[in-house]
């Protein structure tokens, strides 16, 4: 069998952002693409590196009024969240236990978790 007849017959990848957890609601719909300049204009071409495949971008919202907006990144395997992780990461960033691992500025907590990379930014800072 050929990889094109493969590829036709293995299932589309299920979502990677949910559609609620922890009170929060998505609020629109989810934005998907294959594309790592839509992912990360700047810096497609490393993402790529990382074995890019596929992201996701979603609004939340809770009902006190409070809002997050979350991306996703899929990479081919673990190697490439966790590099993506550390490219993104910053200094100033502390240290979360949150995922395979995690930091935090201000309002923004960046983690990975297997071959996903998420960037959660929150409206304003709680103590989570």
């Amino acid at each position: 069998m050929c990889a094109a007849a493969l590829a036709a017959d293995a299932p589309a990848p299920g979502p990677v952002l949910p559609g609620e957890f922890g009170g929060w609601q998505v609020s629109g719909a989810v934005s998907k693409s294959g594309d790592a300049t839509v992912a990360d204009p700047a810096n497609g071409a490393v993402l790529k590196e990382y074995g890019f495949q596929r992201f996701e971008k979603a609004e939340y919202t809770r009902d006190d009024g409070r809002k997050l907006a979350l991306k996703a990144a899929v990479f081919e395997d673990a190697s490439g969240a966790y590099g993506a992780f550390t490219y993104y990461q910053t200094p100033a960033m502390l240290e979360e236990k949150i995922g395979g691992q995690a930091g935090s500025l201000n309002n923004r907590v960046l983690f990975f978790q297997g071959n996903v990379l998420v960037d959660a930014l929150f409206d304003k800072l709680s103590a989570m």
